[in-house]
């Protein structure tokens, strides 16, 4: 992925080249094809090159239009521009920059609508004296920027960027850290870093002298359904669209790779690609798989040698259970610029690493197949509301057989009971007794014995809620959590900073369930996570030359998989049953029809407990206590032990663990950059010195 950068002065002061070298330079390892910058007056703008497409091969940039005066920054892939180009009167050998400067000059501040791809820009727009950036859907390049109104406005691809500006403070965000703490994403726009905030997906931003103008240019349709002929006409047209995003993100000019799991997702995604490649006669594709000798249970070497069988591949192996999330913890943190990272970030870091010694520069992945094409098991939830408990039976049987781990009455108690519970809410008495006597006919359970005591009497409802607080009080003892003021539990926050901080905190109504599968997607698609999922991701590949890319994020096949009827998410007990139903064709056997898949926590847990044992070890003894003050000390000690211990096994203790100690090193890392103070008169940064404390707002 490529990098950009740029300040805009409003202050009457030139912008100048120096700034926007260093912003640059700040970033390098995303330049490793050229770095270039450009300023004029209040502007200035700068790019770091990593070649992927064709086109790129001979795109320069920051790209300049005379007339009117632009000036373009871009980090982007265009995905539709056998329909843009000619629309826009370029042939096909323009670029993507090309594209998108001719976009803002025939559309102006609408034109990332007219987009399809990933892409973060910046357009300096002399002559109206005004910035306009937009980033991606779904966030999938990053875009960071800092506002000091009146006086200037700088962005970038990394935070480290803006930081390279003497007049960018890095005051610690505690509001941030403590979202991180309580396991909550926050909203889209916040960073680590009170001073620098994230352009969201799907948003444009236009700066002038004047201020910041936000805008959302594209959403999903929670209310539309496409309606075809049948479910053959579905899943051709799935097959279609997941082809063409495939087909668009394997456009490079370098060797093209793969991660593969085995699982359905990127597994899809490699042999659709495969098939691409081998009509275009660019065989082999790599591929990269984690496996683990030590740790079997964490192992799918069966799907994959599945996948691998079909044949067109090159595969490359990574001995995942040889690392741990420590390990190499100097060269891989140095990444990051957010003071919080996931649990299993090394394994991408590995994957990544392996990627570039293949020397292959574009690499697809399977974020997030789950979501997009969705389980479906929300469908159930509408059954039930719809009153069709025949089929709700006949689903959640057929579910329970192919899933392991799953029971019939698992099923009825998180689908079939909050419907009789919201219907009891309503007083919807008459709905009850039929509903009543389906469960009745169907589940065996007799309404004025079971279904009317257990789940309708508020007796019963209050009986529930005691139980529920006494199972709740337990898990907290097991976790070494405890009971705060308010009922409100805090496994390892400090007290005291969870105390100082509530009231900074934004206070949001809490949404309910959603009621729909499609509800449930358009939630989750528009919400936080894909974006900084993409972030780290993005970071990770930037640090070695190589750039991700998502096949289930294009976003003319999400909007394809939001307006499916749900019934083709879940049927006859299969989940995800369009994916396995038009790929079947492509997809071996064995991977279209399994029905789950392996979890990590066995190999995270190892990595804490055994692997990087001496650097936790170090950390929760000699490091955490410097951050007691965000931290609660005891507790995160508290559930080490019981990691360590390995008498049984708690996921939470190991995130716990995970969380404290990934606060305290990156705390630790940039404690000595962040900025004491900022003097109001100046507006420069006083930077102090390797003792110098940390700010706190």
């Amino acid at each position: 992925m490529s990098g950009i950068a740029g300040l805009i002065r409003f202050d009457g002061r030139p912008a100048g080249d120096a700034a926007a070298r260093a912003m640059v330079q700040a970033m390098a390892h995303r330049g490793p094809d050229g770095i270039r910058t450009w300023a004029q007056g209040a502007a200035a703008l700068g790019h770091c090159m990593l070649h992927t497409t064709p086109e790129s091969l001979r795109e320069v940039q920051p790209l300049e239009h005379a007339a009117p005066p632009l000036v373009l920054a871009a980090d982007a892939r265009l995905d539709n521009r056998d329909d843009l180009l000619p629309e826009l009167g370029l042939g096909p050998d323009a670029t993507d920059a090309d594209a998108i400067l001719a976009a803002y000059v025939r559309w102006g501040t609408d034109c990332a609508r007219h987009l399809v791809g990933d892409f973060a820009f910046a357009v300096w727009d002399e002559a109206n004296g005004q910035l306009y950036c937009a980033r991606d859907p779904f966030g999938l390049r990053s875009f960071y920027y800092h506002h000091a109104p009146g006086t200037h406005f700088a962005f970038g691809t990394e935070m480290r960027a803006l930081f390279a500006l003497p007049d960018v403070p890095k005051r610690v965000n505690e509001v941030r850290l403590a979202d991180f703490l309580l396991l909550e994403l926050g909203d889209q726009e916040t960073t680590s870093f009170e001073d620098v905030l994230r352009l969201p997906g799907a948003h444009a931003l236009t700066v002038t002298a004047d201020g910041l103008r936000l805008e959302r240019y594209w959403a999903l349709d929670p209310d539309f359904e496409l309606e075809l002929p049948s479910d053959e006409a579905y899943a051709a047209e799935f097959k279609r669209l997941f082809t063409q995003s495939v087909r668009a993100r394997v456009r490079s000019a370098f060797p093209v790779g793969s991660q593969l799991s085995g699982g359905i997702d990127s597994s899809s995604a490699a042999c659709v690609a495969r098939d691409v490649l081998r009509e275009e006669g660019r065989l082999p594709l790599h591929t990269f798989s984690n496996i683990f000798d030590v740790l079997p249970q964490c192992d799918e070497r069966e799907y994959i040698q599945a996948v691998l069988d079909q044949g067109g591949f090159e595969p490359h192996f990574i001995h995942a259970d040889a690392n741990g999330p420590l390990t190499d913890w100097e060269r891989v943190s140095a990444h990051e610029d957010e003071l919080y990272t996931g649990p299993n970030h090394f394994l991408v870091w590995h994957i990544i690493d392996e990627v570039a010694r293949a020397g292959v520069r574009v690499v697809l992945d399977g974020l997030d197949g789950d979501t997009v094409v969705s389980h479906g098991t929300t469908y159930m939830t509408e059954l039930a509301r719809a009153g069709r408990w025949e089929q709700f039976s006949n689903e959640a049987t057929a579910l329970a057989a192919r899933m392991p781990g799953t029971t019939l009455e698992g099923l009825f108690l998180s689908h079939g009971l909050p419907v009789l519970r919201e219907r009891q809410a309503k007083r919807q008495w008459r709905t009850l007794r039929r509903d009543f006597a389906d469960v009745q006919r169907l589940f065996g359970y007799a309404p004025s014995k079971l279904v009317y005591r257990r789940f309708v009497q508020p007796a019963v409802s209050a009986a529930v809620h005691r139980i529920s607080r006494a199972l709740r009080r337990r898990a907290d003892a097991i976790s070494g959590a405890r009971e705060r003021p308010g009922g409100q539990v805090l496994p390892i926050i400090s007290v005291e900073f969870a105390a100082r901080i509530a009231p900074l905190r934004k206070k949001t109504a809490k949404e309910p369930a959603p009621e729909t599968v499609r509800a449930e997607q358009v939630k989750a698609l528009q919400g936080a996570s894909f974006g900084f999922t993409a972030e780290l991701y993005g970071r990770v590949a930037a640090r070695m030359g190589v750039e991700i890319r998502h096949p289930f994020m294009d976003v003319r096949f999400v909007e394809f998989c939001v307006s499916l009827p749900a019934r083709l998410r879940l049927h006859d007990g299969w989940t995800r049953w369009i994916a396995r139903e038009a790929l079947r064709d492509v997809l071996p056997e064995e991977v279209s029809t399994r029905a789950g898949k392996v979890s990590m926590e066995v190999n995270f847990q190892r990595g804490v407990a055994v692997l990087d044992r001496a650097v936790f070890d170090r950390v929760m003894t000699d490091e955490v206590g410097r951050f007691a003050r965000y931290v609660d000390v005891d507790a995160v000690r508290q559930a080490y032990e019981r990691v360590t211990e390995r008498a049984k096994f708690y996921s939470h203790d190991a995130n716990a663990v995970w969380r404290a100690t990934a606060i305290t090193l990156l705390l630790g890392r940039h404690e000595a950059s962040l900025t004491h103070r900022v003097d109001a008169v100046s507006g420069e940064a006083a930077l102090k010195g390797e003792d110098a404390p940390m700010a706190h707002p």
